[in-house]
């Protein structure tokens, strides 16, 4: 079988070739329509036979049969049997004494007698198991003439129909990217009213170990050079503001101080910021919590604009029940540190990729992740759940996006590709991919107009598609 790379199983299309119709032949049958489809696993084929001017010697029968011929493979369907009144006598006698076997009748679609008192026109239709190699396929009816003494004689064939191949989806390689952003949000422990990281005081020594393992990842795996790093402080809103924009500003700072103090970070530009009160990060755990009041807490958060007086108005709020359940359970969240470190990294190989995958996919770019899911053959589980993972790890970027739809086309999870294709971006392989999303559904004419418009614009895949239509189901 001939391998079809880049294909996508279509669940049900339709082909009608008007231009085949009413085709005269010197067996004086004429083809008045056709149409395959294929439903499933199956490949339906139905056709309108006229034979009213047909003439059959009475010794003779012809056979009429469908047949399907790939590039490597031919499939013969069940045939049409017209008999001339002899023959059809000296068929019965043969059943009778040795059996259908004994005949041509064994794969016969149905036996029909032409005459000129009854219409002559025949409605064929049958079902196939439908196989990939017939993608591409065209359907002819062959004619055969057989005479008493086993003579035989081939008449004209006649083309039925041509199968169409499935439309082909466009993938966009994502754009080399070699700078990347890591962030990180660190919830390192202070000792009361000090701005000294104590790696042994709390819990400090599992969040200094996550930029220590975002510095060894950046600086040995990736042999990357950093050029940015944005420290931003947060504080909790409890005490006066002024005091927690000074303890905000010192506590980024030592954390400054401690990647300083570690790695050789002299060429490094540092970007310190603070958010002195975290009110909009409040605000978030309030809404989402079952605190009795936490509409009244949100109400006091949007009323009141200065933040020592937000502060008085919750405390004072149920005797203070409500102020010290948020300095328990809300507040240590709001007191962080984001870590964001920009650098250029150098380029990864295959398998640097694929050990990175399988320990942390998020330090892989779109790119690298679709170097690595090429390597595996399309179709394949491990080239669509890398592909999927982009999408899910990286939801802004658009190439990424189109390419998980391309997937959902390709397992026909048209919901799906429905929402990727509108996270996506206009270009010729989107254009191409919403083609091949209506041809899915079945409306030809829109898939065209979407094949010729990306095909304009110079996608390969959308000019293959709008061929693919213009010769099995579509007259322009």
């Amino acid at each position: 079988m001939k391998h079809i790379s880049y294909l996508l199983v279509v669940a049900t299309f339709f082909i009608v070739l008007p231009g085949f119709t009413g085709h005269d032949t010197p067996g004086q049958i004429k083809v008045l329509n056709s149409t395959v489809k294929k439903n499933g696993n199956n490949l339906q084929t139905e056709f309108i036979l006229d034979y009213s001017q047909l003439s059959i010697a009475s010794n003779d029968q012809l056979i009429v049969q469908p047949v399907i011929i790939g590039t490597n493979d031919t499939l013969r369907l069940p045939y049409l049997l017209f008999p001339g009144k002899t023959r059809s006598k000296a068929n019965f006698r043969k059943i009778r004494l040795y059996g259908t076997e004994s005949t041509l009748l064994s794969d016969t679609h149905t036996t029909l007698y032409p005459s000129k008192k009854a219409s002559n026109v025949y409605n064929y239709s049958q079902n196939t198991p439908f196989e990939k190699w017939m993608y591409g396929a065209r359907i002819e009816l062959w004619q055969d003439v057989y005479g008493c003494a086993d003579c035989h004689k081939v008449l004209a064939k006649i083309l039925l129909n041509d199968i169409a191949n499935p439309p082909l989806v466009a993938f966009i390689t994502p754009k080399a990217d070699t700078i990347r952003e890591e962030h990180i949000i660190l919830y390192i422990s202070f000792p009361w009213n000090q701005a000294i990281i104590r790696h042994d005081f709390r819990n400090n020594a599992t969040e200094l170990d996550k930029i220590n393992q975002s510095m060894q990842h950046i600086l040995n795996e990736r042999k990357g050079q950093i050029h940015r790093i944005v420290l931003t402080g947060y504080a909790s809103p409890e005490g006066k503001y002024a005091y927690n924009s000074r303890l905000a500003s010192k506590r980024v700072e030592a954390v400054k101080d401690y990647l300083t103090e570690i790695y050789p970070t002299g060429e490094i530009l540092f970007t310190l910021e603070s958010v002195p009160e975290d009110w909009e990060g409040l605000k978030k755990w309030v809404q989402n919590s079952p605190l009795q009041h936490n509409k009244d807490v949100t109400d006091i958060i949007d009323r009141i604009s200065t933040p020592d007086e937000r502060d008085q108005f919750i405390r004072h709020l149920d005797n203070s029940v409500t102020y010290n359940r948020l300095l328990r359970e809300a507040y240590p969240l709001l007191r962080r540190v984001e870590y964001k470190v920009n650098y250029h990294m150098a380029p990864l190989s295959l398998e640097q990729c694929r050990k990175i995958y399988l320990d942390n996919p998020c330090r892989l770019t779109p790119q690298e992740l679709f170097t690595l899911a090429n390597s595996y053959p399309k179709g394949t589980p491990e080239f669509y759940t890398i592909i999927l993972t982009t999408a899910r790890l990286y939801p802004q970027n658009t190439a990424a996006q189109n390419n998980a739809a391309c997937v959902a086309l390709m397992q026909e999870d048209l919901e799906s590709a429905r929402i990727f294709l509108g996270q996506s971006e206009s270009s010729p392989q989107d254009l191409n991919n919403r083609g091949v999303l209506f041809m899915l559904e079945g409306n030809y004419p829109e898939a065209y107009q979407y094949f010729r418009s990306a095909g304009n614009h110079g996608c390969m895949e959308a000019i293959t598609n709008q061929q693919n239509l213009e010769k099995t189901q579509l007259q322009y």
